[in-house]
């Protein structure tokens, strides 16, 4: 009997140091693929990043003036930001206010055309996700009816 439960104890304890020796071995398969999968992904982003930075670049040698109307936007900003002093109103009158005018029209202007050089920037590198795989395009439809120019 007693060489029974030896013999049934050391088949247990082989047992379990296969079973140890599989969950080790499983465990380091497991992770060598999370960090290979991890590695691709940061190469993937990476990517993502500079066809983003490529894109947004050729948008503005494309569009050059986009880099001007935003310039121009954050000046006219700064100026209406400002506040107007009794001298300058008194020496200025109605011509400080046509130029105002104009540059509240003008940083308008330049809003809108930023916003379309930011708008395609934004569908290229979308688009170029999706393309890589590493957005969700089940989307895409509620995205195209708001955004009827697409």
């Amino acid at each position: 009997m007693q060489d029974k439960a030896g013999q049934l104890s050391d088949s247990v304890q082989a047992k379990a140091g296969q079973l140890a020796d599989s969950v080790q071995s499983t465990a380091g398969q497991l992770s060598d693929s999370v960090q290979s999968t991890a590695q691709q992904v940061g190469w993937q982003a990476q990517h993502q990043a500079q066809q983003v930075q490529s894109r947004f670049q050729q948008a503005l040698r494309e569009n050059p003036l986009a880099l001007g109307a935003i310039a121009l936007a954050l000046g006219a900003a700064v100026g209406l930001a400002v506040p107007e002093t009794q001298q300058e109103q008194h020496l200025m009158g109605p011509a400080r206010d046509s130029l105002l005018d104009h540059a509240q029209d003008a940083a308008q202007d330049t809003v809108q055309k930023v916003q379309t050089v930011v708008q395609k920037a934004k569908t290229a590198a979308q688009e170029e996700a999706t393309n890589q795989g590493l957005v969700d395009n089940t989307h895409d439809d509620d995205v195209s009816a708001s955004h009827p120019s697409r």
